[in-house]
Formats: C-alpha cells, structure tokens, sequence
C-alpha cells in the first residue's frame, strides 16, 4: 500500500538497498569488465555512425546495435532495481575515440538502460562536466538526488563519486529522531529550474517493499524561498541538518574512486550521491539522466522521474558582440 503523507511508516526500511558504505566497500571494488566482444561491438556500433555523421538525438537502439551487450545490461538493470541500487562498469576505452565518439558511444549504452531525459527547462540531455576542484578530500559535495530515476556518469579522467543509501540514511533518522522522519512524507516544493514551477511532493514514499527517496536540500530550500511560497519551519530545517551529515558520514558513505572510462550507474531513488570530475577545464565526464522502463516487479510507474520538463517559451538570444566568437564545444552543460 502507497503511504500518504499524513500516514508516514514508522518501520525501518529493508533489503539489499539498505547498506553502509565501509561494509559494501569490497563489493564495490569488483571489477565489472567489458569482454572482447564487447569491446568489438562498439567499435563497430562507433564505426557505423562516423560515415553518415549522425546527430547525438538521432541515435536510436537500431542505429547502435549491441548485440554482444544485451545479457550484460540486463544484468545491470536488475541490480539497479533488486540490489545496492549503483553499479560500475569498468574499463571502456574511451581514449581511443574522438570526442563526438564518445558522446555517441555513451548514449548508445545508455539507451539500453532507460529513456535519455532533459536535465533543464532549455531541454538539455546531455551534461559535460568540467572540474571546479580537486578530487578527493574527507568532505564530499552535498549528497542529493536528481530528478531522473537513474544517473549515468562515464569518466573520461580520474573522478570521485561519494554515495548513500538513502535506506540506510531513513533508518537512521527514524532511528534517532521518529518524530523528523515523519516529516520526509509530508509535501515538499521542489525547485526543479526557475523558469518552471516548483514539484510539490513528499521527499519519502514507501510501497511494499519499495522506497524511494527524493533530496536535494539546495533545490528544496529554493523552492520554499520563492514569493509567496510557505516557509521551511524550525522542524523541516531540523530534519534537513539531520539528513545531510548522516549521509556525509563516513559510517553510512562510500566513496568510489573513478578512473577514465568507467561508467557510473545510479539509481535516484534509492542511492544519494555527489560526483566531482577532477580538475581542470576541459570535459573530465559525461553524464545522462534517464527514465526507466516499467518492469514486473518494479517500483510503482506513478513514481517515475521523467527529468525537468523543457520550457515551452523561446528564450531570446542576446545580439553578438564583437568580436564575435562560436562557442567551444566543451562548455560546461548541466549534469
């Protein structure tokens, strides 16, 4: 039965998505390796779009055959749904491709786990990270969600991912605070971009044996700070300064070092995250939101996170400068 915010469950959550991070650091360290044949097959899926030169949004399933691929990404879907809910997949050679071959050959993969979706109002799909700083450190960026049901992160340099089992980080605050963790199902605004109205939602929605969790602290706060929306209360803040340093913890973290060509898989529901792409300025990752697929099983359709709606206005380009200069193709767009 679906939990409504006012009969929040006053029960720890459960299952192989409920981990700590020092226990599941073995685990996490195997070695998930493309064999040869599947190395092959993306040099020819890479090869068959480099003649006609086709656009990223272009590329479908049927244009990026993975045959060699399909037992190995159905693997990795049902341990994002039935197990820790993350996995990574080592060892894709992406220094041996071009830039716009990495791009094609990343959403080709992808399009096997979920269905690509915007990650702004202005309709971008495809985020490039640059480094802000270095990797590493005790302290992570703020752990959050995104609004897609899994995020794809494929390192192109050394980077960092800090995780959470947002399980893990429920049951704690239930467990030290019961009268805060009724709070994550009551509604919530959301500021999912500025140029469109908040969500309105419970952070927290339990069914059966799924749980899903939605946070970012920075979006929710914006959202609340709006004109004329409701104010946080003492108590929302008190939950949220709860959340953030259980989820930080190096008792309930786990910290994934990323080298150039692994590929990151995350689902949004139930894993916490922050990902920091290295230094310097040229693209150190590519990431995608994605939508996923219903499966038997799965978590209720309702709960789905199709990304943030794209803006229906045009927004006018300002008139050029001189002197007038194309942009680089690596600027930084939103993961």
């Amino acid at each position: 039965m679906v939990t409504s915010p006012s009969a929040a469950p006053l029960s720890a959550c459960r299952g192989p998505a409920v981990w700590r991070g020092p226990r599941l650091a073995a685990r996490a360290a195997e070695r998930h390796r493309p064999s040869r044949a599947q190395l092959a097959g993306l040099d020819t899926a890479v090869r068959r779009l480099r003649s006609p030169g086709v656009p990223l949004l272009r590329i479908t399933a049927d244009r990026f055959p993975l045959p060699s691929w399909s037992g190995e990404l159905a693997r990795v879907v049902r341990e994002l749904e039935r197990g820790p809910g993350f996995m990574v997949l080592r060892g894709i050679p992406v220094g041996r491709y071009r830039p716009t071959e990495r791009e094609h050959l990343f959403w080709g993969l992808c399009l096997r786990l979920g269905t690509p979706v915007s990650q702004d109002a202005t309709g971008h799909m495809l985020g490039r990270m640059t480094g802000a700083g270095p990797t590493g450190g005790d302290t992570p960026q703020a752990l959050r969600t995104v609004e897609s049901d899994t995020l794809a992160v494929l390192a192109l340099r050394p980077a960092r991912a800090s995780l959470a089992s947002a399980g893990a980080v429920h049951n704690e605050v239930l467990a030290r605070r019961p009268d805060l963790a009724t709070r994550l199902y009551r509604p919530h605004r959301v500021d999912r971009d500025r140029r469109l109205p908040p969500l309105v939602t419970p952070l927290a929605r339990r069914d059966g044996p799924h749980f899903s969790l939605r946070y970012d602290r920075d979006a929710i706060e914006a959202a609340h700070a709006r004109p004329g929306a409701p104010p946080l209360t003492r108590r929302d803040r008190a939950l949220f300064d709860l959340v953030d340093p259980v989820a930080a913890d190096p008792a309930f973290r786990l910290d994934l070092d990323l080298a150039a060509g692994d590929l990151l898989l995350v689902d949004n529901h139930t894993v916490l995250h922050s990902v920091e792409a290295g230094t310097g300025p040229d693209v150190g990752a590519l990431g995608l939101w994605l939508a996923a697929r219903p499966s038997p099983g799965g978590r209720p359709a309702s709960w789905s996170r199709g990304g943030v709606p794209p803006h229906d206005v045009i927004t006018p380009r300002p008139r050029p400068t001189a002197p007038r200069h194309l942009p680089h193709p690596h600027d930084k767009e939103p993961v």
